[in-house]
């Protein structure tokens, strides 16, 4: 047999027996298949993944080997020379009920390999030849080319005209014609950045944030159910880690213009518990910014339209002076007749950025990973090349594939004699 790590080994055994508990007998193929087909995972009490069926019938076959194994003697040269197919197994002495399973198992794997690669080989495991044509087939710049065909920006000048308006004195307005930049000059440039992505449709927006969160931080499908919460409301509510496990659940935690991805349901949080990844990208963080806010135009005319009063006088006037070093249309006429006038600080009416976090998912709604998977295996089409995308194809894009060091590691770890983790955790502190 191939040989596999001792975590791949784990799941296997762990998953054999969630069967057995259920079923009793793995040969009882009927009741098996049943289990397969109508079960729910324990957490959510979903139906099972086309990804979770097709590693059960995995774990059986793996277990079903090893009981033909033991029965023929591993040591027999034929077995070891020939590769494990259901024709071979037909022929071999062995009892009907394992033949029967081993076959009806690799059906259903076969299947489900359709399903979920559309690229494998006879007996159902991925084909790797077609799998890295795949993947060849889509390089780094395919993907920035994608990546920009998914965001509309808005044109904004970085100038405007403004009658900026001081105050008044007798009813005569004190006014002059400026150009100004279009918004406060304390805007953050990533915000103004996210208030321009406003024109791009919530679908492409969407595509565009899985992508990067594929290709940033090699994240699984559970990003699809992220749900939007504020830095403060999270701190309040979930202070401790196991408050955290306890509500399972994934967040995007949002302070200001800075995102946290805190997750607690995802596939070994039982081994890792809460994992929390800063976003620091500062494309993704633009993207995420145009996503959970709601953007409105504000001026400082209409969040601040009254002008402060004043009595008509000598002190007044200085105080005028000091905050405008304008002309006030002749002021020592104006001291004489003593009437009272109306005067503010003066303010370019700018635009300010106001904007509201939204509530709910980051997505609008909870995606299955189905759906994740689906999404982004049709926006591949949209490419030149006509790729069918995967999730794990543009985290091998985001990795870089395998360094020069890490095929030194395989190197001695198959020296050694056993897998490339165990050589890590044994032999690298």
């Amino acid at each position: 047999m191939k040989e596999l790590s001792d975590k791949t080994i784990a799941l296997y055994s762990k998953n054999v027996s969630r069967i057995e508990d259920v079923v009793g007998d793995i040969l009882d193929v009927k009741s098996v298949i049943k289990f397969i087909e109508t079960g729910v995972s324990a957490r959510g009490g979903k139906p099972f993944s086309v990804s979770t069926k097709r590693n059960l019938y995995t774990a059986l076959i793996y277990q079903l080997t090893l009981d033909i194994e033991d029965t023929l003697n591993t040591e027999v040269p034929e077995y070891k020379e020939k590769a494990k197919t259901i024709d071979w197994v037909k022929k071999q002495d062995l009892d009907e009920n394992i033949i029967t399973a081993y076959i009806k198992y690799n059906i259903e794997q076969h299947k489900l390999n359709e399903i979920l690669f559309k690229a494998y080989n006879k007996e159902g495991t991925i084909n790797p030849e077609k799998s890295k044509a795949k993947q060849e087939g889509f390089t780094k710049e395919d993907y920035n080319t994608l990546l920009s065909t998914l965001k509309i920006e808005h044109t904004i000048p970085e100038e405007t005209d403004f009658h900026l308006i001081y105050g008044e004195i007798d009813g005569d307005v004190i006014a002059e014609d400026v150009v100004a930049p279009y918004f406060v000059d304390d805007t953050p440039p990533l915000l103004i950045d996210a208030y321009k992505l406003q024109k791009t449709p919530d679908g492409a927006l969407n595509i565009y944030i899985l992508l990067q969160l594929f290709y940033q931080h090699s994240f699984r499908n559970e990003i699809g159910n992220l749900r939007i919460i504020d830095k403060k409301s999270f701190d309040k509510l979930y202070d401790t880690d196991e408050k955290i496990i306890k509500k399972k659940s994934n967040w995007i935690v949002v302070d200001d213009l800075d995102f946290e991805i805190v997750r607690a349901q995802y596939k070994t949080d039982k081994v890792y518990g809460v994992i929390r990844t800063p976003i620091e990208n500062r494309d993704l963080k633009v993207a995420l910014a145009s996503k959970v806010y709601n953007f409105k135009l504000e001026t400082f005319r209409t969040i601040r339209p009254v002008p402060k009063e004043y009595k008509w006088s000598l002190k007044s006037l200085k105080e005028i002076k000091n905050l405008y070093s304008g002309d006030i249309k002749d002021p020592e006429i104006r001291i004489k007749t003593k009437d009272t006038f109306k005067y503010k600080k003066p303010q370019v009416n700018n635009h300010i950025i106001v904007k509201t976090l939204k509530k709910g998912f980051l997505f609008d709604k909870e995606l299955s990973n189905e759906k994740v998977q689906s999404m982004v295996r049709s926006i591949g089409k949209q490419n030149n090349k006509n790729i069918e995308l995967s999730p794990t194809m543009i985290v091998k894009l985001g990795i870089g594939g395998i360094t020069p060091a890490i095929k030194e590691l395989q190197k001695k770890a198959k020296s050694r004699g056993h897998s490339t983790s165990t050589q890590l955790k044994t032999y690298l502190k």
